[in-house]
């Protein structure tokens, strides 16, 4: 299976079907090599294309001076006391956002369906504190069942 590792998962369902119709059709001398990959991509025109995505969500052309105005806030301080925290979102709930086809395609609507991650760390990254764990319900359900676990 080491062919499949790092393929996209819809190239790893056409490869799978592959597999299963040459056994239906007791084919046995079958490479499922990265060369037959290249080959049935090109003869059906397949590329990977992204169906959705941000653009340009930081603004890039004042980053210096940000990182200035950042360095002269805390020279004073010890960076062990300096903290950063950042945010992410965990979508659970949320389709590939690549696949291949024979051209661009439109996506469906995203699900909305997330919680939030907070992490928080020194300068130094000597003191890390407890993921925080964001959600809009005290008890989510879509976490019903779910095994609770102390992150440091």
């Amino acid at each position: 299976m080491h062919l499949l590792q790092n393929l996209p998962s819809t190239l790893i369902f056409y490869v799978k079907k592959a597999k299963y119709f040459a056994q239906q059709f007791e084919i046995n001398k079958f490479s499922f090599s990265n060369g037959w990959i290249d080959k049935f991509k090109r003869w059906h025109n397949l590329k990977e294309y992204i169906k959705w995505g941000e653009a340009k969500s930081a603004p890039l052309e004042t980053l210096d001076e940000e990182r200035d105005i950042l360095h002269e806030i805390i020279k004073d301080y010890d960076l062990n006391d300096v903290f950063n925290c950042d945010e992410t979102g965990l979508y659970w709930d949320l389709e590939p956002s690549k696949t291949l086809a024979q051209g661009p395609l439109s996506g469906k609507k995203k699900s909305k369906k997330r919680v939030t991650l907070l992490l928080t760390c020194n300068a130094t990254c000597t003191e890390k504190l407890k993921l925080l764990f964001i959600h809009k319900y005290q008890n989510p359900q879509a976490l019903n069942g779910k095994k609770k676990k102390n992150y440091q």
